[in-house]
């Protein structure tokens, strides 16, 4: 498979997805620009950056000083990854490269927890693709 049906993945996980027209966008494009490969990478990346953030919340105060340190670092480079895949996806586009890049991509606070909602939307793509493996 080359492409994701959007009508069938919105189907089953649109009600769960916050960021709707922009997963829908990243979507199109890779579907428009034969980026298959690395819409599969990028939700990849995307649910294992939410993984570490599920540990860093959840276990900050029981995780050793090390571990931590290193999950942030890891967390750090699946972002940095993800921001990468996104700017690879949507290099076609100027507009939507607008739009990214002022909501996703700036170094602040907001652009970070955005960025991080994007992920949990992407990780449901993930699953998705998953399924389609498995059948």
């Amino acid at each position: 498979m080359e492409q994701i049906d959007l009508q069938v993945f919105f189907e089953k996980y649109g009600d769960k997805i916050k960021a709707k027209e922009d997963v829908k966008r990243l979507i199109e494009l890779s579907n428009k620009n034969g980026k298959f490969e690395t819409l599969s990478r990028l939700a990849f990346h995307a649910k294992y950056s939410k993984g570490l953030v599920k540990i860093i919340r959840d276990s900050v105060f029981d995780l050793e000083e090390d571990y931590l340190q290193k999950i942030e670092k890891e967390f750090l480079e699946a972002i940095k990854t993800v921001r990468n895949l996104l700017s690879e996806i949507i290099e076609e586009d100027k507009f939507v490269q607008n739009i990214f890049e002022a909501k996703y991509m700036q170094l602040n606070r907001q652009c970070l927890d955005k960025l991080n909602s994007l992920c949990e939307d992407l990780s449901y793509l993930k699953i998705y693709l998953n399924d389609l493996k498995k059948n």
